[in-house]
């Protein structure tokens, strides 16, 4: 018997899950590049700077009791997936009545691609094994990316942020 796809959800997390424009104004402000934007941005990752989308949260939390796995793609670096996982499990614990499990896919720690080379790299390894039914995304590049590939893709734009929990 062929083996069949998991069915998934792809999600991103800066701009769609989490609002952390204010870490990215901080680094940009400071000049910081490289190694030190990740340092910088795992200090602060967990501060009350950022903030949930407790709507995305919700979104999750339904493709999840229907049965989806959730992937979580971001270009955020490996060197912080300590502190990303610890945000996001308290996150889905604090906003979701369920015990949400997901597959999260970072950038590898010596990596200077683009975030669309990133997630298109992660991508061809994810829909070896998924059927991904859409895609939440932040970055045109990266919408469309997902599109390319033959995936509903839905742009989270900077208004759904301004207005995460209202």
């Amino acid at each position: 018997m062929k083996n069949k796809k998991v069915k998934a959800v792809i999600f991103d997390i800066d701009g769609v899950i989490l609002n952390s424009s204010a870490i990215w104004q901080q680094v940009e402000k400071k000049g910081l590049t490289g190694d030190a934007v990740w340092d910088y941005f795992g200090k602060h990752a967990n501060s009350e700077v950022v903030t949930t989308n407790t709507k995305m949260i919700k979104l999750i939390e339904n493709f999840h009791i229907l049965g989806y796995k959730i992937i979580i793609l971001t270009a955020r670096s490996e060197s912080i997936r300590k502190h990303t996982m610890f945000r996001l499990n308290l996150d889905f614990y604090n906003n979701s009545e369920y015990k949400i499990e997901y597959e999260l896919y970072m950038r590898q720690e010596d990596d200077t691609s683009t975030s669309y080379e990133v997630k298109q790299n992660h991508l061809e390894n994810i829909l070896k094994f998924h059927n991904v039914f859409c895609a939440y995304e932040d970055d045109d590049s990266n919408c469309k990316m997902f599109s390319e590939n033959g995936i509903l893709t839905f742009k989270v734009c900077e208004g759904n942020i301004k207005s995460f929990n209202s």
